[in-house]
């Protein structure tokens, strides 16, 4: 089994008991690009929730960049793979729940996330509640260059 689609069935697992548990007030969706050693571009996502006053990150899923990597293309594949749709609904979030409760998104501060025409804008565009960070532990990274 390949390492892709061993991340696949793991990510199922999560999610499906992720979509079934999430109750919580607001959530946060962190993502990171990742090249793997084919030199395919890969979208991770991860669901961040707070339970009993502590923050817990969730891994929600991989995605394979079928397209490029530019602000449209990674929003278009985030929202594909979050909103539920009606062959999977069971494995997604209901687009009125996420307008009402996503809260975050950190960025890491890679061209296309941040920025006037970056993902960050376009989803708050979609979801207004959402406020965009730099990620503190991609700051941590950029400042000990």
């Amino acid at each position: 089994m390949s390492r892709w689609a061993a991340g696949k069935i793991i990510s199922m697992k999560m999610r499906c008991m992720l979509v079934a548990w999430l109750t919580q007030p607001h959530f946060g969706v962190m993502i990171h690009e990742s090249t793997d050693r084919g030199g395919s571009q890969n979208l991770i996502i991860y669901i961040r929730v707070e339970i009993d006053g502590d923050p817990v990150s969730f891994f929600w899923g991989l995605v394979k960049m079928t397209k490029t990597t530019s602000a449209t293309d990674i929003t278009d594949a985030l929202l594909d793979d979050l909103i539920a749709s009606q062959a999977n609904s069971w494995l997604g979030l209901k687009r009125d729940y996420m307008v009402r409760k996503w809260v975050g998104f950190p960025a890491d501060g890679a061209s296309a996330l941040p920025g006037l025409n970056g993902v960050a804008n376009r989803l708050a565009d979609q979801f207004p509640l959402i406020m965009s960070t730099h990620c503190v532990a991609h700051r941590l990274q950029l400042s000990t260059r």
